[in-house]
């Protein structure tokens, strides 16, 4: 084998074991970033008993249950949920129902009307008072200001069954 050939032969081996050490850099820093998103996600997730935040303008003393309904205009999942929505205003009696969301009152409003979505009350909810990211979802809190029940996401049959279950008698 010539010189050149040695040397290119080489380098084709070296350029092999970069390509290796790039490949498992790569892989390791998006199993970090996706371990990171977890434990962002995570720790924006209300569990049972902690403390739900302050709202402007809803005391949840005023009422012995308050479901928490986080929505945002334009989510088509909360959209496809407002049938379910609607018919479980039409039912509760054991819990006020509050909808909230990032943007502003009148935007949120005129959101849920579009839909035939009407709350006992809609607030604008305060970005770090509030631990929700993800719409939509729905959060039972007692008269004390403590997470009960939560429920995210667009919910199946059995995900709605246990929402009224929770609000209606």
């Amino acid at each position: 084998m010539s010189v050149w050939g040695r040397v290119r032969h080489g380098l084709d081996g070296l350029s092999a074991v970069a390509t290796l050490v790039t490949s498992l850099a790569l892989i390791y820093a998006a199993i970090a970033v996706r371990a990171r998103a977890t434990e962002v996600r995570s720790s924006a997730i209300y569990q049972v008993g902690d403390s739900f935040g302050e709202i402007p303008g809803i005391r949840f003393q005023d009422s012995r249950l308050t479901l928490v309904m986080f929505v945002r205009s334009g989510c088509k999942f909360c959209t496809a949920s407002a049938p379910f929505y609607g018919r479980l205003l039409a039912m509760k009696d054991r819990a006020r129902v509050v909808a909230i969301g990032y943007e502003d009152t009148a935007t949120l409003k005129s959101y849920l009307d579009s839909l035939n979505v009407r709350p006992d009350l809609v607030a604008k909810a305060v970005p770090g008072l509030v631990r929700l990211t993800g719409t939509p979802a729905l959060v039972l809190v007692s008269s004390g200001g403590k997470v009960d029940r939560v429920w995210r996401g667009q919910l199946d049959s059995a995900g709605e069954r246990s929402v009224i279950e929770s609000v209606v008698k």
